[in-house]
């Protein structure tokens, strides 16, 4: 047990953090969903992923998926997606492992077909 408590001791993020996660996932989520709500579509942005479901690890990916409407065609859908993508400023970070600072926008696109 004490192998297993000192590995995740050194893998599983600090509550500082944590804290530095949620301050940047909120300015991601505010910054994609300004800009989703300029194309007038009901767009739902939504944070999925390891961070979502609070199970990452230190470092983590930030996974953002953009709930279109059945009605937008594929087409669309990629033109939107791809410009949002590219319109969302990059929010810089600086990861809690001391490596450089980088950029995360908005990468992951998709569609969801509601049943019924």
């Amino acid at each position: 047990m004490a192998l297993e408590n000192d590995v995740l001791r050194k893998i599983s993020p600090s509550d500082e953090e944590r804290r530095a996660i949620d301050r940047k996932v909120g300015l991601l989520l505010e910054r994609v969903k300004s800009e989703a709500d300029k194309e007038d579509l009901g767009l739902e942005v939504l944070m999925v992923g390891s961070v979502a479901k609070d199970t990452f690890l230190r470092d983590p990916d930030l996974d953002v998926f953009i709930l279109f409407p059945e009605s937008v065609s594929r087409e669309r859908l990629e033109s939107i997606g791809l410009a949002l993508g590219k319109d969302t400023p990059s929010i810089p970070i600086s990861t809690a492992c001391g490596k450089p600072w980088r950029s995360i926008w908005c990468p992951v696109i998709g569609s969801w077909t509601r049943p019924g």
